[in-house]
């Protein structure tokens, strides 16, 4: 086959072009020179879906079934391995699957494969994706080897190093960003703001209840934002986790979520792993989150929501610094005065005294 001059043994196996090729998948662009560190400066990110293909080894073949398309007559047109899923801490899953590797037909490539993997990992091994990890390179070796582990197959040393170095290719990557606010409420009104009032190069938001989406159908990027303690209620957490404080850690987080697509992959040169070896994510993640534009906001305390409408006006009015008494009719005044002694017997004192102070500066 020619590649007696190259193979002398299993560590001179990346001399083999073809390997090189394969394991070594060049950029097709290089990688921002912004993004390039060493040192992560916002270790609250966390790695949430990905989609990742690295070499495997298995002596048998790992998917679901097949999907299999016949002519009228019965003939076979081709098949389709449909993925397997494969369960994880408390039920969450990934879905796996085999496929032919074009490796050289040596020895050593025998039972080789390319697994494709799509899912959460850090949910998968933890039950959660509260927090989780923005480590991406070990992220992935952890799941090799956890799946190596689940399925009972022990990885030539050839296979790992390159797991370790980086060559695998990443065709979807979600970077989560999680921040905490006063209340759930706080995050309610800043999602139903931000829906209102800011747009990127996509356009104008997209809502789907309280979750605010930009480019929710871009095949290279979007971002999506969302109540993380809504979510976890909607989307129960395990039953052993829910007795535990992390509902009460999500409650007043808002969730800022960055999906990198293939196309964007590519042109950014993070479409390989080994392009993660050496990044920032958080500079990543702060380049698109800075591209929605968001017209200032003046932020609504719970006094402001909790009173009825022409009284919330006329509490904002006196935040302002704004003489409600020289600015209305006498009779609209007094009518306001009297709705609020109405109330004496409804609301806190503290809703009150604001109040009055209000009419009364």
């Amino acid at each position: 086959m020619g590649y007696g001059k190259f193979v002398r043994s299993v560590e001179s196996l990346s001399l083999i072009p073809e390997v090189q090729k394969l394991l070594e998948v060049g950029r097709k662009n290089p990688i921002p020179d912004n993004f390039v560190s060493f040192e992560p400066t916002n270790p609250s990110l966390m790695i949430d879906w990905l989609s990742v293909k690295f070499l495997f080894w298995s002596d048998e073949c790992l998917n679901g079934g097949n999907v299999i398309s016949t002519t009228p007559d019965g003939e076979i047109e081709y098949k389709v391995d449909k993925h397997l899923k494969l369960d994880g801490s408390h039920d969450s899953r990934l879905l796996i699957r085999t496929e032919r590797s074009k490796l050289p037909p040596l020895p050593i490539f025998d039972n080789v494969w390319i697994l494709s993997v799509t899912g959460n990992p850090v949910k998968w091994f933890q039950g959660h994706n509260i927090f989780g990890t923005s480590d991406l390179p070990n992220l992935v070796y952890e799941l090799f080897e956890a799946i190596s582990k689940r399925f009972g197959k022990e990885q030539p040393d050839f296979i790992r190093d390159a797991i370790i170095h980086g060559h695998y290719s990443i065709s979807r990557v979600d970077i989560n960003g999680m921040f905490e606010l006063g209340s759930r409420l706080d995050v309610l009104t800043w999602l139903s703001s931000l829906e209102r009032t800011a747009r990127t190069r996509h356009g104008t938001a997209v809502a789907k209840g309280n979750t605010v989406y930009f480019g929710k159908n871009s095949e290279r990027w979007s971002l999506k934002f969302y109540s993380k303690g809504q979510e976890i209620e909607v989307h129960k957490l395990p039953a052993i986790l829910q007795m535990t404080s992390l509902p009460d850690f999500a409650n007043n987080k808002l969730r800022a979520e960055l999906t990198l697509r293939t196309k964007e992959l590519v042109k950014l040169g993070l479409n390989v792993g080994s392009s993660w070896l050496n990044i920032d994510v958080w500079e990543v993640y702060k380049e698109y989150l800075g591209r929605v534009e968001m017209s200032d906001l003046k932020p609504i305390d719970d006094i402001t929501l909790k009173l009825p409408r022409h009284l919330g006006l006329t509490y904002l009015s006196w935040k302002r610094a704004i003489a409600f008494k020289q600015c209305c009719l006498k009779t609209r005044f007094i009518d306001i005065a009297a709705s609020c002694l109405s109330l004496v017997s409804i609301y806190p004192y503290q809703i009150l005294s604001n109040l009055f102070l209000t009419l009364f500066p």
